[in-house]
């Protein structure tokens, strides 16, 4: 398997932020007894202008 890693495009950064932010909340959450206090803090932060290098 060949796996590529690029930078992120803008046009990319609602895909990669949504795609962060499915994997908390569907993956993780249930690790965390799926408590919305904690989950709400974690997914705060996780915005496209923050984890996505704009172009």
């Amino acid at each position: 398997m060949n796996i590529t890693i690029q930078p992120s495009k803008s046009k990319q950064a609602t895909e990669i932020t949504t795609l962060l932010r499915q994997s908390i909340t569907e993956l993780c959450a249930p690790d965390y007894s799926n408590n919305k206090a904690f989950l709400d803090n974690w997914l705060e932060n996780k915005t496209k202008n923050k984890y996505c290098k704009m172009d």
